[in-house]
């Protein structure tokens, strides 16, 4: 299962982010809302609609589950289902 950045929309696997490289990502104070990640650290981003639109609710999933980083990864994967 992935947790995404909500910055750029990548794709980082779950055990990655949270036990093999944590100090590589940047979180929102209090969470596991990926703000920051290797791949958009120091870049400028722009993103077409649709994938503002993916970032806009992996943050809106991150913060209604808080720490239950289980509950994103599972609940993104069902968006993913609605194209998004």
């Amino acid at each position: 299962m992935d947790l995404y950045c909500t910055r750029c929309g990548e794709p980082w696997e779950l055990d990655y982010v949270l036990h093999d490289e944590p100090e590589e990502f940047k979180f929102k104070k209090g969470s596991k809302t990926i703000i920051e990640c290797p791949a958009c650290r120091g870049k400028d981003i722009e993103l077409d609609p649709q994938q503002r639109a993916h970032c806009d609710a992996v943050e809106a999933v991150s913060d209604l589950l808080g720490d239950d980083v289980d509950g994103i990864a599972s609940a993104m994967e069902d968006l993913e289902d609605f194209g998004l």
